[in-house]
């Protein structure tokens, strides 16, 4: 996928989304474990659930567009 196809910037929205609540999640979990510090894992997690939920409006506004022609790429 091209960054000039439609929906590609809604895709990485969703992917950097998904991305940065899983390293939130992992420097928690770290800092945890090796440091002692107790934070909030809720960040993260809202990062994942908000990621989640725009990769499935992407793909749902990607699957209800209309379909090119099969010779076009």
């Amino acid at each position: 996928m091209k960054n000039t196809e439609p929906g590609f910037w809604k895709y990485f929205l969703a992917y950097f989304l998904i991305c940065v609540g899983t390293a939130l999640i992992g420097l928690n979990i770290i800092g945890r474990v090796f440091f002692g510090e107790k934070e909030s894992l809720v960040a993260g997690l809202a990062s994942i659930w908000f990621g989640v939920i725009s990769l499935q409006m992407a793909k749902k506004s990607r699957s209800s567009s209309p379909q090119e022609p099969a010779g076009k790429k």
